[in-house]
Order: structure tokens, then C-alpha cells, then sequence
């Protein structure tokens, strides 16, 4: 994973998905927690690429909210410091292969949305 190629509102959305899983008192951080936090995006991107494409969006954030609140809680020093799953480390693997293919030279949210 190269993060040097990932846009600024991206590294945000990847930071704020950290300080999710610290909140939440998750010992992992997941595709849950980004896409969380994607979605928080000041500029509703998200949220309206998803609708133009058929989906509903309001539905998708409700599901993602409550599988979020269902995921193990820890307390201690495990929650100080989170780690990514393997299905989050695929993602952004996937999400750099996409723009590689696009030949974009950033990975965007729109890229990580589509890996």
C-alpha cells in the first residue's frame, strides 16, 4: 500500500476511520469503519454516486451503522491503536489497481468506493 498516492480527502476519510474504531472501542479497523467514514465526506460525493448508480444510499449507511454497532467492543490498550483487517488491506490493494488500470496517478474515494 503506497498512502503517498492516496488524495488528502482520502487520507482523512482513512484517519477518521481510525479514530471510528477508537471510538467504538473496535480492536480492528475495517471496510465498515471506511465507508463510514467515507460517507462523512463534506461533500456528499459519495452519497450521490451511489444514488445516480440505482442504489440507496440512506439504506446502505443504515446497514453499514448496524453491523458497525454490532462488532466487538474491547476495553485496554488493545483500543488505542487498531489495526486494519486483511479484507481492509485488499481493498486498498484492489482500490491502487483500479486507478493503475484508469491510469489515474491518485486513488480516490470514488476509486476506493469501487474495490
Amino acid at each position: 500500500m503506497n498512502f503517498e498516492r492516496y488524495t488528502e480527502k482520502l487520507k482523512q476519510a482513512i484517519q477518521l476511520s481510525q479514530s471510528l474504531a477508537i471510538a467504538e472501542q473496535n480492536q480492528f479497523i475495517t471496510p465498515l469503519h471506511l465507508f463510514s467514514a467515507i460517507e462523512q465526506d463534506e461533500d456528499k460525493l459519495i452519497p450521490q454516486l451511489i444514488s445516480a448508480s440505482g442504489g440507496n444510499f440512506d439504506l446502505i449507511s443504515q446497514d453499514i451503522n448496524e453491523r458497525l454497532e454490532r462488532l466487538p467492543k474491547v476495553s485496554g490498550d488493545g483500543v488505542s491503536q487498531p489495526t486494519i483487517t486483511s479484507d481492509l488491506a485488499r481493498i486498498f490493494v484492489l482500490a491502487e489497481r483500479i486507478a493503475d488500470k484508469r491510469k489515474d496517478k491518485f486513488v480516490t474515494l470514488e476509486v476506493m468506493l469501487l474495490a
